[in-house]
């Protein structure tokens, strides 16, 4: 697992200033495969392109157990199975801020979340916020971002453009309860059937100050 590396237990990882650039696997973590406990997962000014694995994780299998926070970071031209970003287990706190996601598409019919999967339920304090997402697509759900049940999170000065899926087309959340979108923008994305932007199932949402432009749900 891991096309460039595989990381087992450690209490905090910390990867500045790298570039993955033309890894592959055939299983899981085209450039990344991270498994066992960890208090935190920490990226800045990291770069995957075109990277693939054909199983989860186009760039990054991530099975820690700790926080996450990626700044300043590119995922661009990233194929997998499923998601260039897959998340194994249940996170309290996970930030995406000021990263990039190009190109992402899943190579399986009827996976989910071509940039960002969340596979388990009920992670908390998530945030995604001045991130760009564009050119995203699957045949399943959530074009860009899928996440399964997710609580007090929220999408903040962030734009979601050209996404597409069968149902949310950028975004597609399962459940939970105070999401909040807010000064974000979402423009030319399609589903094929609910939730030409987003699908969303929960309670105590917010949208705010956000744009919708050119978004469309088929049927």
């Amino acid at each position: 697992m891991g096309g460039a590396a595989y990381i087992g237990q450690t209490n905090d990882l910390y990867l500045t200033n790298v570039n993955f650039t033309n890894s592959y696997y055939s299983v899981s973590g085209g450039a990344l495969y991270l498994t066992g406990t960890s208090n935190s997962l920490n990226l800045d000014n990291v770069k995957f392109i075109n990277v693939s694995a054909l199983n989860t994780g186009g760039a990054l299998h991530n099975g820690y157990t700790g926080v996450v926070n990626v700044n300043n970071s590119l995922f661009e031209n990233i194929t997998s199975g499923t998601a260039a970003v897959y998340l194994v287990n249940t996170i309290n706190g996970l930030i995406f801020n000021n990263t990039e996601f190009i190109n992402n598409t899943n190579k399986i019919a009827n996976t989910n979340g071509a940039s960002i999967y969340f596979a388990t339920a009920n992670s908390q304090n998530v945030q995604i916020l001045n991130s760009n997402f564009s050119d995203t697509s699957v045949t399943g759900n959530g074009g860009a971002i899928y996440f399964n049940t997710v609580s007090n999170s929220k999408i903040v000065n962030s734009t979601f453009t050209d996404s597409s899926a069968k149902v949310g087309g950028a975004i597609y959340i399962s459940g939970g309860q105070l999401f909040s979108v807010i000064d974000s923008k979402f423009i030319n994305s399609t589903a094929e059937n609910d939730g030409g932007a987003i699908y969303w199932t929960g309670t105590k949402g917010l949208v705010l100050n956000s744009e919708f432009i050119n978004n469309t749900a088929i049927s």
